[in-house]
C-alpha cells in the first residue's frame, strides 16, 4: 500500500508523489505519510516499540483521515516522442551554432 508507486511497473516517469490529507492539503515536511502525522489522531495505531502498525490497523486510520496519494507522472507510452524531442532540439541548437561558426570563419577569412 506505501511501498512502490503504483505507476512504477508500466515503465511510467513518476515525476512526484505527495500524501493528501481529505481537505487536499499536502502532509508532511517531506511530502510523504508519516507516523508522527498519524499517531495522534489515531490512538493504538502505534504498536509496541520494534515493531510495525498491522496493515489493517494502517488502512483503517487511513481511511479515518481520508489521506490519499497523488501521484503526478508521463506514461511510459511518451518515451519516444519525448526523445524525439529532446533529439530535435539538439539538433536545432547544432544546426545554429555550425551556421554561426561557418559565418564567423567566412568573416575572419575575408
Amino acid at each position: 500500500m506505501f511501498g512502490l508507486s503504483p505507476r512504477s511497473g508500466f515503465g511510467d516517469w513518476v515525476l512526484s508523489t505527495v500524501t493528501l490529507n481529505r481537505a487536499g492539503a499536502v502532509l508532511g515536511p517531506g511530502h510523504e505519510l508519516n507516523f508522527n502525522y498519524m499517531a495522534p489522531r489515531c490512538p493504538g495505531l502505534i504498536p509496541p516499540p520494534g515493531t510495525l502498525p498491522s496493515q489493517g490497523n494502517l488502512a483503517r486510520c487511513v481511511e479515518k483521515l481520508g489521506l490519499h496519494t497523488q501521484i503526478t507522472y508521463q506514461p511510459g507510452s511518451r518515451f519516444w516522442a519525448f526523445q524525439g524531442i529532446e533529439s530535435a532540439i539538439f539538433v536545432a541548437l547544432a544546426a545554429v551554432l555550425v551556421g554561426i561558426t561557418v559565418w564567423a570563419v567566412k568573416g575572419r577569412i575575408a
